[in-house]
């Protein structure tokens, strides 16, 4: 590694990009995450649009691969045939992994919950508990992943009590922990948030609105993530799955 102390720092890995849709979600949780984007897109209609919305979104942008595809034209004097993955060995795990990022960005943050059931876990918590770092590592597990957050007085989509309830897990975080991960998040983000995201008063009705539900759907897995890395989460669900015999919907 080049850089020291990037423990905190999650990557997240997006295959086959070749169309402006999945271009937006990228955006979107590049954006959500302060986060910056590297690509090596080759499609030049695809790798334009990226950079024009990445600078309107004003996140770094570097592309590995465009001016180097560029040059190589030029030396050549013949243009690209601009087919992505020709240097990937494709085989049907390649493709069940990228089906499965491609479905939990889709079901990222509560979006899409009229598919619940074709997901393979479905993660819930309050805002700032590791829900879509968790989720994008499973999927490159191979898994497909929705996260539902839990927020104050609004009630979580019908259709996630009437999936297979053992695929959901819940995860719960420390007051403590939480605030300070909530107060970093504004301050990085510069995000005009109402104050009492991260107040004591606030949190604390929230958590208890929120363990009220997990009291009700007892066969949820329950994990507190307060002192376990991104890892540790998806370690433990993967084990969940083999040891309850969930089938995949791959």
């Amino acid at each position: 590694m080049q850089f020291a102390d990037t423990s905190n720092i999650v990557i997240h890995r997006f295959g086959r990009v070749t169309d402006k849709k999945t271009v937006d979600s990228v955006i979107t949780l590049a954006k959500a995450k302060c986060g910056m984007i590297v690509h090596t897109l080759v499609l030049n209609e695809i790798r334009e649009y990226l950079t024009i919305q990445a600078q309107k979104s004003k996140i770094v942008n570097v592309d590995l691969i465009g001016s180097l595809i560029t040059e190589i034209s030029q030396f050549l004097k013949k243009s690209p045939t601009e087919s992505p993955g020709l240097s990937k060995k494709i085989d049907s795990n390649y493709f069940k992994k990228i089906e499965a990022t491609e479905f939990t960005v889709q079901h990222d943050d509560g979006r899409n919950v009229e598919t619940l059931n074709k997901a393979d876990i479905i993660l819930v918590g309050l805002s700032r508990t590791s829900k879509t770092p968790v989720a994008i590592y499973l999927s490159h597990q191979g898994l497909k992943v929705a996260n539902i957050p839990i927020a104050l007085g609004i009630e979580p989509p019908e259709g996630l009590f009437h999936v297979d309830q053992r695929k959901v897990v819940a995860l719960t975080i420390s007051l403590d922990r939480l605030k300070r991960i909530r107060e970093e998040r504004v301050k990085i983000s510069k995000l005009k948030i109402k104050k009492n995201y991260f107040s004591w008063e606030y949190m604390r009705k929230e958590k208890e609105y929120y363990e009220g539900i997990l009291a009700i759907n007892k066969r949820w897995l329950i994990i507190d993530v307060t002192q376990k890395s991104v890892e540790e989460t998806a370690n433990i669900i993967l084990l969940r799955i083999i040891e309850s015999g969930i089938k995949n919907n791959q």
